[in-house]
C-alpha cells in the first residue's frame, strides 16, 4: 500500500488496538477514504473516456460539465455507478 504521512493518525491505520478507543475511528476514516478514492477514480475515469459531447472537462481543467444531465444519469452514469444516488 501507499506509505502514510506524518499525521499520527494515519500511524495506527496499519496494526490497531482493537482496545483502543480510537482504533474503530480511525479504521472508520481508512474506509471512507478508500470509497472516496474509489469514487474520484471512477468519476475520473468516466470524464475521461465518454464522449465530450457528453460530458467534459472545464477550460481550466478544475471541474467538469455535463450537457444534457437527464441523458446522462439514464445512459452513462449507470455503467460508472451501482446506485441511484444521482
Amino acid at each position: 500500500g501507499k506509505s502514510s504521512s506524518s499525521s499520527s493518525s494515519n500511524s495506527m491505520v496499519g496494526g490497531h488496538d482493537e482496545d483502543h478507543p480510537c482504533s474503530t475511528i480511525v479504521s472508520g476514516k481508512k474506509h471512507r477514504h478508500q470509497q472516496l478514492n474509489r469514487f474520484l477514480s471512477k468519476t475520473f475515469h468516466m470524464v475521461n473516456n465518454v464522449d465530450a459531447d457528453e460530458i467534459s472537462w472545464n477550460q481550466r481543467g478544475d471541474s467538469f460539465v455535463i450537457e444534457d444531465i437527464d441523458e446522462f444519469s439514464k445512459t452513462t452514469l449507470p455503467l460508472y455507478f451501482n446506485h441511484s444516488n444521482y
